[in-house]
């Protein structure tokens, strides 16, 4: 049995409003046909690597393929639809979504049987993750190994994570070894798709930069507010599986569902705002420094059109119509 009250409140509409940021470099809405056929593309490499639906228990590959394109799309607005950047982060991103999937059915199958995880094996599979995406040389891992058997999407997680690497590795013969390095670094959430971006497009920030507490402020900002839209235009599937912070205020703080997402909604304008000035900040230290400036037009591009993806993606399953998108206002 979960832990989760086992609570209903039947349907419930909901309204908020939020600011959103205007950027500099932005894509407009795709055409929803040309999305669903780049996902038909990479569900049939899901597909020949092994994944099938029937390995997932919350969502099919297909939605979760076409989210991972959806993000692609609208956080990487400067790259061709079919360019070799644009392939890397769709790939990355479809990994990663297949990582979270795999990640919360184990943590349910082990909080239902009572049985806390191997943190051992664990600290193997994420270990060997790790090393595959740094292009380290690592064994394919043996299918006879019994202490893997609870862990049945492992091969295929790596096999899919070369994938990743051999494309990022074309990428890294057009730019140096600075850059290539760059998406290696172990993050996730937020920052790895910002990191994600950046490599995608040939950013390169200095040290020096990405050392001051006002680069990292910003950071912080920009992953807390993803978080934030994440829950909020995402609502309804959290409400289905007991996740997300406005399932948090209502049920165990208390807080009206109308009241929990306008404290949120509130919470997102006074960051934008702090964000502005965070940006205005690192523009008086470093200058218009020519990578500083794209990566500022990445943060902006990531948070605003995050939004796209909720209004069209069955995953999150925002009715069209909930959210007003507009960039001549709020």
């Amino acid at each position: 049995t979960s832990n989760f009250p086992p609570f209903s409140f039947g349907s419930k509409s909901v309204f908020g409003r939020f600011t959103r940021l205007q950027p500099n470099v932005f894509r407009e809405e795709v055409d929803p046909a040309k999305i669903d056929e780049i996902a038909v593309e990479y569900t049939h490499l899901a597909n020949t690597l092994g994944f099938q639906d029937a390995q997932f228990e919350r969502y099919s590959i297909k939605t979760m393929i076409l989210t991972a394109v959806q993000f692609a799309q609208y956080w990487i607005p400067n790259v061709e639809l079919d360019s070799l950047g644009m392939d890397f982060g769709i790939r990355l991103f479809i990994w990663q979504w297949f990582l979270d999937d795999a990640m919360e059915m184990d943590w349910t199958r082990c909080e239902k049987s009572g049985k806390m995880p191997d943190y051992r094996i664990i600290r193997y599979i994420h270990d060997t993750y790790v090393r595959i995406l740094k292009g380290d040389d690592v064994p394919k891992p043996k299918k006879d190994i019994n202490e893997l058997k609870d862990y049945p999407e492992f091969g295929r997680m790596c096999e899919l994570e070369r994938e990743v690497v051999k494309v990022g590795k074309e990428i890294a013969g057009e730019f140096n070894q600075g850059t290539f390095n760059f998406w290696r670094i172990g993050n996730s959430g937020a920052s790895a798709a910002f990191e994600t971006v950046a490599f995608a497009t040939g950013i390169q920030l200095s040290s020096e930069i990405r050392r001051h507490p006002a680069f990292n402020c910003m950071i912080a900002i920009a992953s807390a507010n993803i978080q934030m839209v994440n829950d909020i235009l995402g609502v309804t599937k959290d409400f289905g599986y007991g996740d997300g912070e406005v399932v948090f205020r209502v049920l165990y703080k208390g807080e009206t569902l109308e009241g929990a997402v306008n404290s949120m909604c509130d919470k997102i304008n006074q960051d934008l705002q702090d964000l502005i000035l965070v940006k205005v900040t690192l523009l008086d230290i470093f200058g218009d420094e020519e990578n500083l400036v794209r990566f500022l037009n990445l943060i902006d591009g990531i948070i605003d059109g995050q939004n796209f993806v909720y209004m069209e993606n069955l995953r999150y399953k925002c009715r069209r119509g909930c959210v007003r998108l507009s960039r001549e206002g709020n």
